[in-house]
């Protein structure tokens, strides 16, 4: 039975390691953020006089890492009373569709105090297992900042969003170093060659969105172009938020991760299978020793014993 659940488990990592799926089929498109532009949000007047600024930076390393967003609104003419900010009339957040080659634990969010007074994950159902290439859900975040007015500047507290990167489908490394993949300076911040074995992975951009409780929500939507989001972070209803057009320092967040070398499969499922099937012997070995050696304790007590002794007296 082990074995042939070994040799299940390598034919699996052996087909996972050698698909012919391309290296971007799971990847997230490396193309422009959809983020929403001025230009679709001329008509918007509750936008007019609001230039938003983005600042992203993602820091820590390897597979686990966060996001920290900053916001600042600078306003000059707008139709929003300033004091709305700052009396909670008026909220500001981001709206953030992830690919699923990154998803954010929904249980790590709920089990610290500190992200659960901004973060909410609003998939239902979370994928916490698969590989980019098997997953079957992706993430949906949604971010209530706190405003702080400072004159006509309205900035945010940092947020740290903590994202989980997926395990890319193994590809031949002596292959993707002999293609030497070049990055461009704008993804990656230098123009060197993207090391073998490593492959990029782009965040995109989210939306920041903005809504105030004394608004018509029919006249928001005629005049602006929405998205339904819930009201806020601790709600279940939803309401019409605008899309507000902003500049990021980032265009995009495109980070390398390793990925698994698939011109070593023969080595790794031969091992595998080599050290399962010499631990199964060890094992069976163990419980044959063990049955002797307790056959042998259970004859020797007997012996000692016989008034216990299962054998039937001779008068």
């Amino acid at each position: 039975m082990i074995f042939i659940i070994v040799v299940t488990l390598s034919t699996y990592v052996a087909v996972g390691a050698t698909s012919s799926t391309p290296l971007t089929s799971s990847l997230s498109p490396q193309s422009k953020s959809s983020r929403t532009t001025e230009y679709e949000q001329r008509t918007c007047s509750f936008v007019k006089g609001l230039h938003a600024n983005l600042i992203r930076f993602i820091t820590q390393e390897g597979f686990h890492r966060d996001l920290e967003d900053t916001v600042e609104v600078t306003v000059t003419t707008s139709a929003i009373p300033l004091k709305y900010f700052s009396s909670g009339e008026c909220l500001l957040g981001v709206y953030h569709e992830l690919s699923k080659d990154v998803y954010v634990d929904p249980y790590e969010i709920l089990r610290n105090s500190l992200l659960n007074e901004y973060i909410r994950v609003l998939t239902n159902w979370t994928d916490l297992e698969n590989p980019a290439w098997l997953a079957k859900s992706n993430s949906t975040v949604f971010i209530q900042f706190k405003p702080i007015l400072t004159g006509n500047l309205i900035s945010t507290e940092s947020v740290q969003l903590p994202i989980h990167y997926r395990y890319q489908i193994p590809r031949s490394h002596s292959r993707m170093k002999s293609r030497g993949i070049r990055s461009s300076a704008a993804e990656t911040g230098s123009g060197m060659l993207n090391p073998a074995g490593y492959t990029p992975v782009t965040l995109p951009l989210p939306e920041l969105i903005l809504r105030c409780n004394y608004w018509d929500s029919v006249i928001v939507e005629e005049q602006c172009k929405t998205i339904s989001v819930i009201c806020d972070r601790k709600s279940s209803s939803k309401c019409p938020w605008i899309l507000i057009p902003y500049k990021s320092n980032l265009k995009s967040g495109t980070v390398y991760i390793p990925i698994g070398d698939s011109d070593s499969t023969f080595l790794i499922t031969s091992v595998t299978t080599i050290v399962s099937l010499g631990g199964m012997l060890f094992l069976m070995l163990t419980l044959v020793r063990t049955k002797q050696r307790l056959d042998i304790e259970i004859l020797n007590s007997n012996s000692a014993n016989p008034q216990f002794s299962t054998h039937p007296h001779e008068d």
